[in-house]
């Protein structure tokens, strides 16, 4: 799936606009069929873009992070090391 600069603030906002139901109905729902919250989610498939481009190119980290939609490096490193502790 490519990202592109996906914001996760306006994503989670318009899936809460398209379900028709509040914010928080829509966390709930979103929560028990991922396990994880709308934020979580869109930075787990940045995250999972990122590695595959890391492997796959020859690109610098800072304009993979930049393509993913992490205006900052060294906050996307920061997710990744996360993900893998």
């Amino acid at each position: 799936m490519q990202i592109n600069n996906i914001d996760h603030e306006s994503s989670v906002a318009r899936m809460v606009e398209r379900s028709g139901l509040t914010e928080q109905t829509n966390k709930r729902r979103f929560a028990r069929a991922t396990v994880l919250s709308p934020k979580e989610y869109i930075h787990t498939v940045r995250l999972e873009e990122a590695k595959q481009m890391l492997e796959g190119s020859a690109l610098p980290v800072e304009a993979i992070a930049n393509e993913i939609g992490y205006e900052d490096a060294s906050f996307s490193d920061a997710c990744f090391v996360a993900r893998l502790v």
